[in-house]
């Protein structure tokens, strides 16, 4: 005689919900082990170093603004320190979706991807003047990397890597699109001007000594140089340097978790408005960072493979600026009130002091369809009457014509 489990029959359907509810909890282990490191990282407190500043909302989100010269070792360093120390939810780059690959390449595959950028593909792609002045800039960097011995954007590169060893983060992209910037800066120019300036980048190179390189730890020589154009080319000032200070300032803000509308800042909202008009040019990047199997394998992605899978998270890029983004940043993570968000945001240091002024202006009102109506609806005026007067003006001259004609007949 059977025993009484053998009697009764076995339902596989109940196995089956086991296995599933096991596999789903499964899912969420990486996750309440980092959450547990994550307190401990945050609880810990630290010296920071005197590159980086603490930006701290109302809703308790921190900021880290680390400034960072582009061809620094210790910049690479500052930054793996606050991260190891932090562990942030968002990380925000001063990058664009066309300068994506600086935070993915090697540096061999950078020096090999400058030598292959003919200036006749730059104008292929581009466009002849905006072709023509990325090259330009690009070769000002590759000066650089020869005369220093290393390419540039190595804390993107650092920044990058130690969040992908993360099993939650979330990347954005914050800087303006760079087609954007080149074709403001060169509209801010007359014909002269953009003659003389594109022979600065071209002559205007001395050689960098080992004192430079020193002064290179403590202040940018990219950004030095951005300074010594805009101080020969005044308009430049704005495109380059205080236009993406606001850019950059309004993407940080937006992956703190704050209303785009706070009260106490509605009276800075009008003349912001107004410059965000123009800045917002292009829509900002962010991707959401999943882990793959090989990562939950205790594996480390190379850069290419990063590449490809971020290039294939794309549908996720509007969803750190949706309404959610402002309670929790995603289904697998704590909300707000459980776990105050951490941002650290990598840029240059230049735009440090111009991203702390622009702090408290960054929650501004996006450009409405009234905007855009009155922009075009005066643009059309203006046309209108450019029209109505050059008619005139051909009739009139029509008819004196004419009278000159029988007056002489």
């Amino acid at each position: 005689m059977g025993t009484m489990s053998d009697n009764v029959p076995h339902d596989d359907s109940q196995d089956y919900e086991s296995d599933s509810e096991n596999s789903e909890m499964s899912q969420f282990d990486p996750y309440v082990k980092f959450y547990q490191s994550v307190q401990d990282a945050r609880g810990s407190p630290f010296e920071l170093p005197s590159t980086v500043s603490l930006l701290e909302c109302p809703n308790g989100t921190k900021v880290y603004l680390i400034g960072t010269a582009h061809f620094s070792k210790e910049s690479i360093e500052d930054v793996k320190f606050v991260i190891s120390k932090t562990l942030p939810d968002v990380l925000v780059v001063e990058l664009c979706d066309a300068r994506r690959s600086a935070a993915f390449m090697t540096e061999e595959q950078i020096e090999r991807s400058v030598k292959e950028n003919s200036l006749a593909t730059m104008i292929k792609s581009m466009g002849v003047t905006n072709g023509v002045a990325e090259y330009l800039l690009l070769r000002a960097s590759s000066y650089i990397m020869k005369q220093v011995g290393m390419a540039p954007g190595g804390e993107f590169r650092a920044a990058v890597q130690c969040v992908f060893r993360q099993p939650h983060f979330h990347l954005l992209l914050g800087d303006r699109p760079i087609h954007a910037t080149l074709q403001r800066t060169l509209d801010a120019l007359s014909i002269w001007m953009k003659i003389k300036f594109f022979f600065s980048l071209l002559f205007g190179f001395s050689e960098i000594t080992p004192e430079d390189i020193e002064a290179m730890k403590k202040e940018d020589l990219l950004e030095q140089l951005l300074k010594s154009l805009t101080s020969e080319y005044p308009d430049l000032t704005r495109t380059l340097l205080e236009e993406r200070d606001l850019y950059l300032a309004r993407s940080i803000w937006e992956v703190c978790g704050l209303s785009p509308l706070e009260e106490e800042v509605k009276e800075n909202s009008t003349q912001l408005t107004q410059d965000m008009a123009e800045v917002e040019e292009g829509e900002k990047t962010s991707e959401v960072r999943q882990r793959n199997k090989a990562e939950k394998n205790g594996e480390v992605a190379t850069g290419s493979e990063v590449e490809r899978e971020v290039a294939q998270s794309m549908h996720a890029r509007k969803y750190i600026h949706s309404s959610v983004m402002r309670e929790r940043c995603c289904p697998m993570w704590p909300p707000m009130n459980i776990l105050p968000r951490v941002v650290v945001a990598v840029v240059g240091m230049g735009h440090v002091a111009g991203i702390k002024k622009a702090w408290l202006k960054a929650p501004v009102k996006p450009k409405t369809r009234s905007w855009f109506l009155f922009r075009w609806t005066t643009r059309g005026l203006l046309l209108g009457s450019l029209s109505f007067a050059a008619y005139y003006i051909a009739y009139g001259t029509y008819r004196l014509s004419r009278y000159l004609a029988l007056g002489s007949s």
